[in-house]
């Protein structure tokens, strides 16, 4: 029946009536939000999902986007919410749990301003011994010193580039089992 496949779905359902009223959800949006639809239908939904910015997205006109519910605790799962107009001035509200990829995200982020960071440090040496070597005569061993030192730096950022390629081949290559000859033993 169509409500065993709503209760089978990864993803929450919940039903509401025109004053946002719970009318129906699945188990997963129940274990998302914390609701119980046995003792909850008929209450406002309001009532039991605490966060302010849920309560001014379900009452908005326009809810083209989704809203992404991130609690302060770094354990509670991260929930995108998308809310579609059905029938009868009804509002259906499609729940995901996108912890996983918010996570990834986060990850990303971070790796990306430590490279930044990483790649600036033996640039600004490099760019310094540079101007010096360029602007000052030096005696041929201090000459000697300066470009060891900029070869040293030059090869710190040819190692972290080298990391970057090697973990961007590995990103882009396809998960165990799911190369594309397997496509036929299915």
């Amino acid at each position: 029946t169509l409500v065993a496949a709503v209760q089978a779905l990864t993803d929450g359902v919940v039903l509401l009536d025109e004053q946002y009223r719970i009318l129906f959800c699945n188990t997963t949006a129940e274990a998302q939000l914390g609701l119980s639809v046995s003792v909850d239908r008929g209450k406002p939904i309001a009532n039991f999902v605490r966060w302010p910015e849920f309560a001014a997205f379900v009452n908005a006109d326009d809810r083209s986007q989704s809203l992404l519910l991130r609690s302060e605790s770094p354990a509670a799962p991260v929930l995108s919410v998308h809310a579609v107009a059905c029938a009868g001035n009804r509002l259906l509200l499609q729940v995901t749990d996108v912890t996983r990829s918010d996570r990834l995200d986060r990850m990303r982020r971070d790796f990306v301003a430590n490279v930044s960071h990483e790649l600036r440090t033996p640039l600004t040496v490099l760019a310094g011994f540079l101007e010096t070597l360029q602007d000052i005569d030096f005696d041929e061993e201090d000459r000697r010193r300066y470009l060891a030192m900029m070869a040293d730096q030059s090869q710190r950022m040819q190692s972290i580039v080298k990391d970057l390629l090697a973990l961007s081949s590995i990103e882009a290559a396809p998960p165990p089992g799911n190369e594309i000859g397997d496509m036929g033993r299915l």
